[in-house]
């Protein structure tokens, strides 16, 4: 392989590991910097996260939502059917307030301060809040038990931030449009980045050495070649200048002869 082809195919294989790099970030993976401190302590003003955008979010994921032209950072807690309300619990030690769920499929009235998630960049999280955030329903007014519930549409998802108390999420915005979600919050920090940066670079090192290697062998085979084809012309040469001394001696031979009979 000349060195043209060679360069040829270096440049197609960059130009190749661009494209899929792009075509990844704009469908498959995308990263992301956070805003804000509405997911402390889970996330923090100025973290890179990276997000799945063909994963379906799910219970307690965090999800990116595009808001007004603004992505969002905020924990998917609700979906179609979901009833949520804010509940308050008077104890001796003063009043609190906590956002209860009953899922679509469950008679379970849940608080969701209790619930685990498996999985998630944030296996668990508090739901108490220190001042109640009023969650408006379906017709305008305020959620406070089952029957005045907020009813999550269709095709929606409802998502808070960690940091209750200074969030703005769906307790006033609203549940937001699936369509909108750009995706499911999947690992955070530049981790990611360099364990791909690393990836590519062994796999490229590994190509060079095998090239360099595959190389050199061409090239000592091509020399052996030239060695045993200059043998062969010494041994031809070798076998015609033997030849020739057998000519000469004959003629020399012959010529005495001539004389001697003369």
């Amino acid at each position: 392989m000349n060195k043209t082809l060679k360069t040829i195919i270096y440049i197609a294989a960059v130009i190749i590991i661009v494209a899929v790099t792009m075509s990844l970030k704009a469908f498959v993976f995308g990263n992301y910097t956070v805003k804000g401190d509405s997911m402390n302590d889970t996330l923090s003003d100025g973290d890179v996260v990276w997000a799945a955008k063909l994963a379906s979010p799910d219970y307690g994921d965090i999800i990116l939502v595009m808001d007004d032209d603004t992505n969002l950072v905020k924990r998917a807690v609700g979906f179609a059917g979901d009833r949520l309300w804010m509940e308050r619990d008077d104890s001796e030690t003063g009043s609190k307030w906590y956002l209860c769920r009953k899922k679509s499929n469950s008679d379970e009235i849940e608080r969701l301060a209790e619930e685990r998630y498996g999985d998630s960049v944030m296996p668990r999280f508090d739901l108490e809040i220190e001042t109640c955030h009023l969650i408006t329903n379906n017709v305008g007014e305020g959620a406070f038990d089952e029957q005045t519930a907020f009813v999550v549409p269709e095709n929606c998802v409802f998502a808070l931030g960690d940091n209750r108390n200074i969030s703005s999420d769906s307790r006033s915005r609203g549940a937001f449009p699936m369509e909108d979600v750009i995706g499911v919050v999947k690992a955070k920090g530049m981790g990611l980045v360099y364990a791909v940066i690393a990836v590519l670079a062994v796999l490229l090192a590994v190509f060079l050495v095998a090239d360099a290697v595959k190389t050199k062998r061409a090239e000592a085979v091509r020399v052996g070649r030239g060695e045993k084809s200059n043998e062969s012309a010494d041994e031809s040469g070798a076998s015609e200048k033997e030849e020739t001394s057998d000519a000469e001696k004959g003629g020399a031979r012959d010529e005495t002869g001539n004389e001697q009979q003369t």
